[in-house]
């Protein structure tokens, strides 16, 4: 399980490089305007979805460190075919990521 782990790693850097950082740095060239505002109103549906984002993604780079550590999982998730379904999802939705940012050009 620690080769799923540390490729569960890679995803999320290789997602964090491709949407994060390239597509923030393509958004602000092409707009002048950073891709990420922080001054949305506390309590507005923005806030909650950063806000439960945030703590998505805090949780989705902390599990496959924990796995690396050495922290026991949950036994029926514990499956190299569930591994891989959850590393399938991820390739997919990086992709899709990709091409949903793509499409909406500068928008």
């Amino acid at each position: 399980m620690a080769t799923m782990a540390g490729l569960a790693l890679g995803v999320i850097v290789a997602w964090v490089v491709l949407v994060g950082a390239t597509r923030g740095v393509l958004h602000a060239r092409a707009t002048g305007q950073p891709a990420v505002r922080f001054d949305d109103r506390r309590g507005s549906p923005q806030w909650w979805a950063r806000l439960t984002g945030t703590v998505g993604f805090i949780l989705l780079v902390l599990v496959p460190i924990a796995n690396l550590a050495g922290v026991a999982s949950a036994a029926p998730l514990d499956r190299p075919e569930v591994g891989f379904a959850g590393l399938v999802v991820a390739v997919l939705g990086t992709g899709g990521s990709v091409i949903s940012q793509a499409a909406m050009g500068g928008s």
